[in-house]
Order: C-alpha cells, then sequence, then structure tokens
C-alpha cells in the first residue's frame, strides 16, 4: 500500500468513527412530573410497608429504530435510603395490546439514585432519578419499558414514581410474583426519559466526497 494509500485509509477510517458517534439525545420524553396525579408503585421493595410491583410505559419507535444507552425514572424521596440503592430489574418488551403480555424479568441489573435537582428545585420536594445505564436496540413499532429498583421501604412504605400525563396507554403494572398485568392508574404514566445513541448515516456522502479527489 502506497504512503498516499495508506492516507487515504487513515482519513476514511476517522470520517466513518466520527460519523458512527454522536452524542446521547433524548429518545422518549415524559420527564415533565405532574404532581396532581397519583404515586405510581414500581419498586422491588419487600417488607414492613413495601412491596414488589413492576410497571411498564409505552413507547412508539420511529422507522429509523433507535440504539437505547440509558434509562431514567423518577421518584419521590419519603425515603433518603433510596440514594444507596445499585440494582434493580430492567423490562422491555414489544407492544401487542392495551396491557404487556410477558412476565417480568428475574435477573437483576446494575442501577443508580441521585436527587435532581433541577427536577426538585421546580417541584419544591425532593425527584430522586433513577437510572440504568444499558447498550441495546429497539426496531421500529411499539414497546413496553421501565425500571424497577431494588430499595428498600420504610415507615411511609416505599418511594412511588412521580406521575406523568399519559401517552399512548396508561402504566400497566404485575405484582409479583403471580401478576397478572393490570392498569391502576388509569389516564397517568410514570415519569422517565429514554436516551441513546444516533448513528448519523454520512458514511456514503464522505466516501463519495473523498473518492472524487482520486477521478
Amino acid at each position: 500500500m502506497s504512503l498516499i494509500c495508506k492516507r487515504f485509509a487513515t482519513g476514511l477510517c476517522l470520517v466513518l468513527l466520527l460519523a458512527s458517534s454522536a452524542s446521547a439525545l433524548v429518545l422518549w420524553d415524559q420527564g415533565t412530573i405532574v404532581p396532581a396525579g397519583p404515586g405510581i408503585a414500581n419498586s422491588n421493595s419487600p417488607g414492613f410497608n413495601g412491596f414488589v410491583i413492576h410497571s411498564v410505559h409505552d413507547v412508539t419507535v420511529p422507522a429509523s429504530g433507535w440504539h437505547v444507552t440509558s434509562i431514567t425514572q423518577f421518584y419521590g424521596g419519603f425515603n433518603s435510603s433510596w440514594v444507596n440503592l445499585t440494582q434493580g430489574f430492567i423490562n422491555v418488551q414489544p407492544k401487542t395490546g392495551a396491557l404487556p403480555t410477558s412476565i417480568p424479568v428475574a435477573v437483576q441489573s446494575p442501577m443508580s439514585c441521585t436527587i435532581d435537582a433541577a427536577r426538585s428545585m421546580a417541584l419544591g420536594q425532593t425527584v430522586y432519578a433513577v437510572k440504568a445505564i444499558v447498550n441495546f436496540n429497539l426496531s421500529a413499532g411499539d414497546h413496553w419499558i421501565g425500571l424497577t429498583p431494588t430499595a428498600s421501604a420504610g415507615l411511609n412504605g416505599a418511594n412511588l414514581q412521580w406521575p406523568a400525563a399519559m401517552v399512548g396507554n396508561a402504566v400497566a403494572s404485575f405484582a409479583a410474583p403471580a401478576g397478572p398485568w393490570v392498569n391502576n392508574y388509569a389516564g397517568w404514566d410514570g415519569s422517565f426519559i429514554v436516551e441513546g445513541d444516533i448513528t448519523v448515516p454520512v458514511e456514503q456522502k464522505a466516501w463519495g466526497s473523498v473518492k472524487s479527489l482520486f477521478q
């Protein structure tokens, strides 16, 4: 390979690398909290005043598809020990009707919890952000998606997910161990956001521009 070809190959590699990397974007945003709505039970919080309830929300993925890198849900702050949570369940499945059809997953994944300062200030109450870093693709169409953090219940029970205005169908819940999936919060969703990386399809254009230099 000649020196000019090496430069060409390296240049093209850099173009492709830059084209396939992008900042995380908000792919789905129901992060606006509506405090007048109901608190949504959605955690693995057994024990006194506790429960194990999985809740999921429906999202619509556009034709381009998604590469999901994080899911964040927002919770009330009655139990301050939640900042120590480290794991929970991630539930993702295709949507085929008004309620999910598959039972929740049984394997826990890493999660974290921090105080969302901006939302706490805007609301005048503590808002916890429970976040899972993930790496999966979703094809075009409707899907159910949700986190079920593992965190303790206290004298006031477990922290509840803050409500958000409904988009599509209402949040669906599954009380472990037997379920079934039900709609206990007609007209409401939980507050959450989905973020991901978007690959900008400019490789063909970049190749055409470089190739023209050698014609």
